[in-house]
């Protein structure tokens, strides 16, 4: 849901948003991230590295008669720290909960997505890009030098509804 909060609290660049693309492995993800401003999200990747290393940590906790105290005190308190970070970050998660955009449906599935889409001017901008590399689709969509937002937006049938759409100060939707 980041690049849809950026989108929903302010008119944002593309290239961070609209074009962003998640990576799975939490280097690159971490990496990404903070290339593109999303350092909550940076943490968070950061910390499921940290996972992985409390997994190494925690087994020197239980004493055995052949350990060094310091390896137990050691493995305690990192494994302890770990922790307390993990808690502290769940408190977090749970309270940036409230602040995100409140929409019908998390833009999870593509169709959820296409929703968001639907009847918005942004789809001219990607006309005809569909034979183009991810580089070169980039490229185009900086070069036109637009700005994009989720917001709430009048659709054609007269309701409302949640949509990604161009900035553009002077029109309504």
């Amino acid at each position: 849901m980041s690049p849809y909060r950026r989108l929903a609290q302010r008119p944002s660049k593309p290239s961070s948003t609209i074009l962003f693309t998640p990576h799975n492995t939490p280097v690159f993800s971490t990496l990404h991230a903070l290339r593109h401003g999303y350092f909550f999200v940076a943490a968070l990747t950061v910390i499921t590295l940290l996972a992985e290393a409390l997994n190494i940590v925690i087994s020197g906790v239980p004493y055995a008669p052949g350990q060094v105290w310091l390896q137990l005190l050691l493995s305690s308190y990192i494994s302890l720290a770990i922790l307390g970070i993990m808690l502290v970050a769940i408190v977090v998660v749970i309270v940036r909960r409230f602040s995100e955009p409140v929409v019908p449906r998390k833009p999870e599935t593509l169709g959820a997505v296409m929703s968001y889409l639907c009847g918005s001017r942004m789809c001219d901008d990607f006309d005809g890009v569909e034979g183009l590399s991810e580089e070169a689709r980039d490229r185009r969509t900086g070069a036109l030098g637009k700005r994009y937002e989720f917001k709430e937006a009048l659709k054609r049938n007269g309701r409302t509804g949640w949509r990604v759409d161009e900035y553009s100060p002077r029109l309504s939707y």
